[in-house]
């Protein structure tokens, strides 16, 4: 509890008054950023003894505490939620991200941290879910599944090679080249030339807005299907999917690595920032009022990269009409500059992330500053205990208000202790993060999908 405390003292005492207003404007309490050490010493109290459920949660009595307990029992554990704002420099030296070293040196810590992380691989398919079907055919058909599985036997053979031909020279450099980008363009050939789908379905009673999806890791175009499926669903809107095409799991974590250190879009990446900046084009001649953009894993990665463009291309008025969310965000940061009155750029910010998936693990979670250590992973800041892989897994207490962090990330950031990395099955589904009772109080994503459930059942 040391870490939570005196990250709350430092962010209450030190903070600029453009942050404070920047986490009032994300739900923090007034006296937290007060930083009125007995008003916080208090909050702090009870949410500790509402975590370790011996008494209620303040403001709330005793049988509403149980139903509470109850409810983060079935999620799989309470989620917990946190305001990041914008370190200073100051704060996050110790996680190097671009422009804080060499590219060489990124690209090292970066791939230390990604072999740091290994263990949790396999908690990315894990737990089978099988409420909402056979799994894994929630996020990808059985021609997904085989696809999936030659490119990474491929990879496995490929990579080795590369690298080999690469640093020691055997064998020789430029054909191994040759062949590697000849597999890789195979590889997308097989899934299409299609980059943009679904922009011409029948009107979803939402004209004045414009949705939008980009795909993470080990996906292929008939996953990226499946999920605006569910989007639909579950939010009651078309959503445009980008499809970020899959080279394979282990390929595609590689230019995972290249493409949040050096900067590579991809052609995908391109033609989906033009979408995105034709939507917010229409913001500006006023045929559109919202702009909302979901991403997925390696999806975070170019988001994070479309958001540092749209600060360049457009107006604080223009992006004003933004809506940003991203699932188990690979990304190594957010960018969301505040004014002189602490507004961000965008209309709203969130990020959902598992405590035991990897690539959490290697992503959003991994970027805090040493104060905001007490997320579940310290990631390329020192762990405090050196204990496990990037650190113990260690949460602030339970509380139904947002703990101020610092970090390399902007926006609301909910996290859940459990593991999965699929976004229908595991972040979508029946245990789904938006149905846990934070959410459902603090996200606007969440209130989407209250809204349309509860018009389903007006209609019904």
């Amino acid at each position: 509890m040391a870490h939570s405390l005196s990250l709350l003292d430092g962010i209450g005492a030190g903070a600029s008054q453009a942050k404070k207003s920047a986490l009032a404007g994300m739900g923090v309490p007034d006296a937290l950023l007060a930083g009125s050490s007995g008003s916080v010493a208090r909050m702090q109290a009870n949410a500790v003894i509402a975590a370790d459920g011996a008494a209620p949660l303040p403001h709330a009595n005793a049988s509403s505490s149980a139903a509470t307990a109850a409810a983060d029992a079935a999620q799989g554990g309470a989620v917990k939620m946190f305001a990041s704002i914008p370190a200073d420099d100051a704060e996050i030296k110790a996680a190097p991200v671009p422009y804080r070293g060499s590219a060489l040196y990124v690209l090292f810590t970066d791939l230390l941290l990604f072999i740091w992380q290994a263990p949790y691989i396999p908690t990315a398919l894990v737990p089978l879910n099988l409420n909402r079907g056979a799994y894994p055919f929630q996020d990808m058909t059985l021609q997904g599944v085989v696809f999936q599985i030659l490119a990474l036997a491929c990879s496995l053979l490929v990579l080795p090679v590369l690298f080999s031909a690469l640093f020691v020279g055997i064998p020789a450099p430029v054909p191994t080249l040759v062949a590697t980008w000849a597999g890789a363009s195979l590889f997308l050939f097989a899934q299409g030339p299609e980059v943009v789908f679904g922009r011409n379905l029948a009107p979803d009673g939402h004209a004045d807005e414009a949705w939008f999806f980009i795909n993470g890791v080990a996906t292929t175009p008939s996953g990226t299907r499946k999920a605006l499926a569910r989007f639909k669903e579950l939010f009651g809107r078309n959503v445009v999917g980008i499809n970020n095409r899959s080279l394979g799991p282990l390929a595609d974590l590689a230019q995972c690595l290249i493409q949040r250190d050096l900067r590579w879009p991809t052609r995908d990446a391109s033609a989906g920032y033009e979408v995105l900046k034709a939507a917010l084009n229409d913001v500006a001649m006023g045929s559109k009022k919202k702009v909302v953009l979901i991403a997925h894993s390696q999806g975070g990665i170019i988001a994070s990269a479309w958001v540092d463009q749209l600060l360049a291309d457009f107006s604080r008025e223009v992006l004003g009409a933004l809506e940003v969310y991203t699932f188990a965000s690979a990304a190594s940061h957010f960018s969301s500059p505040l004014d002189s009155a602490g507004r961000p750029p965008f209309a709203h910010v969130e990020h959902f992330a598992h405590t035991l998936d990897y690539v959490c693990r290697i992503g959003v979670l991994a970027f805090t500053s040493p104060a905001g250590a007490s997320l579940p992973v310290s990631g390329k800041t020192d762990s405090h205990t050196g204990d496990g892989p990037g650190g113990t897994a260690v949460l602030l207490p339970n509380a139904d208000y947002p703990m101020p962090i610092t970090s390399t990330f902007y926006g609301l950031l909910f996290v859940q202790p459990a593991a999965g990395h699929l976004i229908c099955t595991h972040y979508l589904g029946d245990k789904s993060i938006l149905n846990s009772r934070q959410a459902r109080s603090h996200s606007r994503l969440a209130r989407y999908m209250i809204e349309h459930g509860a018009a389903l059942r007006r209609k019904t």
